[in-house]
């Protein structure tokens, strides 16, 4: 049974490529980091660095250099509400309902935990 769910949850986001920007604290390693490990269950793939295999920001906060540099070249930027929602209700979620939080880059947190989340909306 767990292969089978986990088979149909990397059916959620093939080909998506996520970059993540002030969500994952920096003294964590990434990979361990909740918000990556989804991201993969989920059928993503997760880039550290802009390049243009990535399709998707999620990000902590509106103004980062990553969110300008997805934005200005028409890559989504979603909030992390956005992967939570696709792992919660196991679909793809319309990305524009999903932006960061309008936070300057330079007041926003440096990382999220589950204790800091809101919690995921449902219908």
């Amino acid at each position: 049974v767990d292969a089978a769910v986990a088979a149909v949850r990397r059916r959620v986001l093939p080909g998506v490529c996520v970059l993540f920007t002030r969500v994952i604290p920096l003294a964590e390693t990434a990979e361990r980091h909740f918000a990556w490990r989804l991201a993969v269950e989920l059928g993503a793939t997760v880039s550290a660095a802009a390049t243009d295999a990535v399709t998707h920001v999620v990000a902590g906060a509106a103004g980062t250099d990553k969110a300008r540099w997805a934005a200005s070249r028409g890559k989504a930027v979603v909030g992390l509400e956005w992967l939570l929602e696709c792992g919660y209700l196991w679909r793809r979620e319309p990305e524009k309902a999903y932006p960061p939080p309008a936070v300057p880059s330079d007041a926003a947190p440096r990382g999220l935990s589950r204790d800091t989340l809101p919690p995921p909306r449902v219908g």
